[in-house]
C-alpha cells in the first residue's frame, strides 16, 4: 500500500470513530487530544491505543482544523515536533495553529507528552555543527524544565496512565564521549578544528584519535562531545608513556 493511500485510509478510519463518538451520548470519560502538524501512522496508533481509550476519549487536533478549546483535555500527545516549532515553543512566539495550541496546554497547566522519535532535532545529531545543535538542544531541555514530558512513542500510554515522567533516551540530553563499536580515526595534525573533524568523521566513527601534543580547538570538542565520539591522544614518537 502507498504512503498516501495508507493516510487516507488512516484519516477515514479516525474521522469515521469521531462520527460515531459525536452521535452518542457523552461517555463522561476525561478527553486526551492528539497534536499534530501532519496526519501519520504514529499519531494514529495514539489515537486508537486501547489502554488509552479504556480511560480517555481521544480526540485528533487536526482533523478539527485546530479548533479545540484546551480546557476541555486532560493531556495532550504531541507529534511532529520540528526545529521551527520547537524554537517557537521554547521562545514563547508561537504563530502556527500547532504551535499555539501547544503553548496554550502549556499555560493552562496541561500535562503535555512528545513522542521522542518525531522531534526533528534529533536527525542532525551528526551533521549540525556542534555549537549550534547545543543551543537547539537547550530549548528542548527548557521545554522539559517547564514540564513537557519526551520519551518513545511506545511509552507514552504507559506514561499518560501512570502519571510517572519516563527518562529520556540520548540524544535527549548530551553524554560525556566514551568508546563505543565502530571505526576509529586518525588524525595527525597539529591543529585539530571542527572543518577538520566534519571533513574526517562519518557516522560510523566512534574514536578520533590525534597526536599528543595536538591542539584541539573548544569547537571541535563540542563537535565530538555532541555526537558521543571518543577522543583519544596517542604518544608521540620515541617517547616513553
Amino acid at each position: 500500500m502507498e504512503f498516501t493511500e495508507l493516510v487516507d485510509e488512516i484519516v477515514a478510519r479516525v474521522m469515521s470513530r469521531m462520527t460515531e463518538q459525536a452521535s452518542t451520548a457523552p461517555s463522561g470519560k476525561p478527553k486526551l487530544l492528539v497534536l499534530t502538524p501532519e496526519h501519520g501512522t504514529l499519531c494514529h496508533e495514539a489515537l486508537e491505543h486501547e489502554a488509552l481509550l479504556e480511560y480517555y476519549d481521544t480526540e485528533c487536533a487536526l482533523l478539527q482544523e485546530y479548533h479545540c478549546s484546551i480546557d476541555d483535555y486532560e493531556a495532550v500527545l504531541v507529534y511532529g515536533l520540528d526545529v521551527p516549532s520547537l524554537c517557537q515553543l521554547a521562545d514563547g512566539d508561537c504563530h502556527t495553529p500547532f504551535t499555539q495550541l501547544a503553548q496554550k496546554a502549556m499555560l493552562s497547566g496541561k500535562r503535555l507528552f512528545v513522542a521522542q522519535e518525531t522531534v526533528e532535532l534529533f536527525q542532525f545529531a551528526a551533521t549540525a555543527p556542534a555549537a549550534y545543535y547545543a543551543m537547539l538542544l537547550q530549548k528542548l531541555s527548557f521545554l522539559q524544565q517547564c514540564g513537557v514530558t519526551l520519551c518513545p512513542h511506545g511509552q507514552l500510554a504507559a506514561a499518560v496512565l501512570s502519571e510517572e515522567i519516563p527518562t529520556p533516551e540520548a540524544p535527549a540530553a548530551p553524554c560525556p564521549p566514551t568508546p563505543a563499536a565502530g571505526r576509529e580515526v586518525l588524525l595527525e595534525k597539529r591543529v585539530i578544528s571542527e572543518r577538520d573533524l566534519r571533513d574526517a568523521v562519518g557516522r560510523d566513527v566512534r574514536a578520533v584519535r590525534v597526536t599528543k601534543r595536538a591542539i584541539v580547538t573548544e569547537l571541535a570538542k563540542e563537535y565530538l562531545q555532541a555526537r558521543n565520539i571518543a577522543l583519544l591522544r596517542e604518544e608521540a614518537a620515541g617517547e616513553q608513556p
